[in-house]
């Protein structure tokens, strides 16, 4: 009797080591992950058209993004220039979350620089965690809006890769 009860110590003690140790060892993966993300650094770009719009459009235009996104400080870098507009912008914004296929509210303004026809935008802005979300799940649109299309004219995903 006493060797059985020596085993079921043993047994128990090691069992309980070893769910200690397992959820411990989670536990350091986990922030670990988390700190990595933390530390990452994305190159973000997107080329929009007017049929990329919902609904489409017929719109010439054509615009493109560049940008950084870096989740230690969440803050988003962006360069839009377009051509051909049907007019001058009168507002964009980036939108989310939303699949191509779908629209969103703005979740931030883009501040427009040179406006007309053909112009640019810029900027550095810091976004929430979110936003972060949508835009590292691709779930982040941005849209040029003018008169003739105050739903806006062109419009794309942002696409990020890790640097």
């Amino acid at each position: 009797m006493k060797t059985i009860s020596n085993y079921r110590k043993s047994f128990f003690s090691l069992f309980t080591t070893l769910i200690v140790s397992s959820v411990m060892l989670t536990s350091c993966d986990k922030d670990d992950e988390i700190e990595d993300i933390d530390d990452d650094k994305y190159t973000l770009s997107g080329n929009a058209t007017g049929a990329q719009e919902i609904p489409s459009n017929m719109s010439a235009a054509t615009a493109t993004l560049t940008g950084t996104y870096d989740a230690g400080n969440n803050s988003l870098s962006y360069t839009i220039n377009w051509t051909g507009l049907s007019n001058v912008a009168t507002a964009a914004h980036f939108h989310g979350p939303a699949t191509a296929t779908e629209t969103a509210n703005p979740l931030v303004d883009i501040t427009i620089g040179t406006n007309g026809i053909n112009g640019n935008a810029s900027g550095t802005v810091t976004v929430t965690d979110d936003v972060e979300v949508a835009l590292l799940t691709g779930k982040v649109y941005y849209n040029i809006h003018t008169a003739l299309y105050p739903g806006g004219e062109i419009r794309s995903q942002i696409a990020s890769t890790k640097q």
